[in-house]
């Protein structure tokens, strides 16, 4: 294993022994083998330890300029790797990420098309992802370019446009094209509101994940149909972050929802975070986007309420949940993301909810960044996830 402790007292020993000291990344002294180096060796060290110095000087400062401020300090996998980045060249501080949805007729030579238009470019493919059922073929391209030989709206029009590439597609549907910095952050964020009720153990873990930068969506609101403190931690986390937080409560089983519509005007995705009220099919028409819902229970099983019960009383040997698109048809809608735990007969009722909310949270959080990704494409048998 590479320790850095280690290889700069190895590094002070040959340098020593040597009669030279190189400057490396470790404050004074380079990593280098402790016997045997040759000269030429340690030049060589100390010019990768200057390198790496200079490197890492100039990039730290610019990776967290670049994380938005509430994303600081969060370790995302991606976020985490902030020293492995700083030896990546400096020109790709310029990279962005450019994700083509596509949806269109199935014939030789589509990727063909998109990869030679990419290439042309001067942008390099980096992941392909795709599915063919029934004629009909689904891809998420995903590709790497340079903003100042290819400026962002000049790739939206090389994509997007009957000239660009869904010129050169055949039948195609819903082209859609996001474009991220070299983080995966998109350029714009889907505007987004949360409706919760009394547990608000999904609203928690989704606002967490929000500020530290994991789901990077416009949080418009929030809405409850029951009533949140004013010094709980939920109200207080919302005031602090500008977030508006609407109380609507339900006399009756729709009568909260001309209000609720009108607080989410301007949304493109609702987020059901356990909000244990059942939409009407006028509501769903009348707000006309994707509405993303969490149930508590492993669909198609257990539907409705008490799922947590259900599974108790049907000895279930694993318990899940399960993160849908909201249809009019209770817990009916197309399945995105389901996450499951096993069950032993030590289980009771309190610990197999224990052990639900923790897989509703995650599977929730999963649900809507595939979302945000493109990775979610309604197709003919349900939902496909490229992935």
């Amino acid at each position: 294993m590479w320790r850095p402790a280690l290889a700069r007292s190895a590094c002070v020993a040959a340098a020593s022994a040597a009669g030279r000291a190189c400057a490396g990344p470790w404050g004074g002294v380079s990593a280098c083998a402790p016997l045997g180096v040759s000269s030429a060796a340690l030049a060589g060290c100390a010019s990768l330890g200057s390198r790496v110095v200079q490197v890492m000087a100039s990039r730290l400062p610019l990776f967290d300029a670049a994380v938005p401020a509430r994303a600081r300090g969060y370790a995302t996998p991606v976020r985490a790797a902030a020293g492995a980045a700083a030896l990546r060249s400096v020109d790709d501080d310029r990279e962005r990420r450019g994700i083509f949805l596509v949806e269109c007729g199935d014939r030789s030579g589509i990727i063909r098309s998109v990869s030679d238009a990419i290439e042309q470019r001067g942008g390099t493919i980096r992941h392909i992802d795709l599915h063919v059922e029934r004629g009909t073929f689904w891809g998420r391209i995903e590709f790497a370019y340079d903003p100042t030989d290819w400026p962002s709206r000049e790739v939206r029009s090389d994509f997007l446009q009957e000239s660009g590439v869904v010129g050169l597609l055949p039948e195609v549907r819903n082209p859609k094209l996001i474009l991220t910095d070299a983080l995966g952050t998109p350029e714009r964020l889907i505007p987004v509101a949360v409706m919760a009720s009394k547990q608000d153990h999904c609203l928690v873990d989704f606002l967490y994940r929000w500020q530290s930068g994991e789901l990077p969506v416009d949080l418009k609101c929030v809405v409850s149909n029951h009533p949140v403190p004013a010094r709980s931690h939920v109200a207080r986390f919302l005031d602090r972050h500008g977030v508006p937080l609407h109380i609507l409560p339900a006399h009756t089983p729709r009568s909260n929802e001309p209000d609720v519509l009108r607080k989410v005007a301007g949304t493109e995705l609702l987020v059901l975070a356990r909000y244990m009220q059942v939409l009407s099919a006028n509501f769903l028409d009348e707000y006309g986007h994707d509405i993303i819902n969490i149930h508590h229970g492993l669909l198609p099983s257990f539907k409705g309420a008490a799922p947590y019960r259900q599974a108790y009383t049907a000895g279930v040997k694993i318990i899940g949940a399960t993160a849908h698109f909201v249809t009019e048809n209770l817990d009916e809608g197309p399945i995105i993301r389901q996450l499951v735990e096993s069950v032993t007969h030590r289980d009771s009722l309190a610990t197999l909810a224990r052990k639900s909310k923790s897989l509703e949270q995650r599977c929730l959080a999963d649900a809507v960044r595939m979302y945000v990704e493109g990775r979610v494409i309604k197709g003919p048998r349900g939902v496909i996830v490229l992935e």
